[in-house]
């Protein structure tokens, strides 16, 4: 008989503590720290509308300094969390989209 290796034992079932979701905000971040890039956000709230907005911006240099570029601004939405959630969405669009005009650069 050849020799074989015994498995060792493993629960039948694993189920994980909580599971997660990952929402846009969760993988911009991961998006941003995998492009080394550091980002700012800025909610807030009108109340003439009783409505939230967010903005999404990093800095960036220019030969007249230094100064803030917004990858995404949303206004106007019912609640903070569905602020975030869509610039988060929408500054990922903007930086998937620098992504791939840098691939394609250094591909011609």
């Amino acid at each position: 008989m050849p020799p074989y290796i015994t498995p060792a034992p493993v629960p039948a079932t694993f189920v994980p503590h909580a599971a997660h979701r990952m929402t846009s905000k969760d993988q911009l971040a991961g998006l941003a720290q995998a492009m080394g890039r550091s980002l700012s956000q800025a909610v807030t709230f009108d109340p003439a509308s009783q409505t939230y907005g967010c903005r999404i911006s990093e800095q960036r240099a220019t030969a007249q300094g230094v100064f803030l570029y917004a990858l995404s601004e949303v206004y106007g939405q019912p609640d903070r969390n569905t602020a975030e959630q869509i610039a988060s969405a929408q500054a990922m669009h903007v930086l998937s989209n620098e992504i791939s005009n840098v691939a394609i650069a250094v591909l011609r």
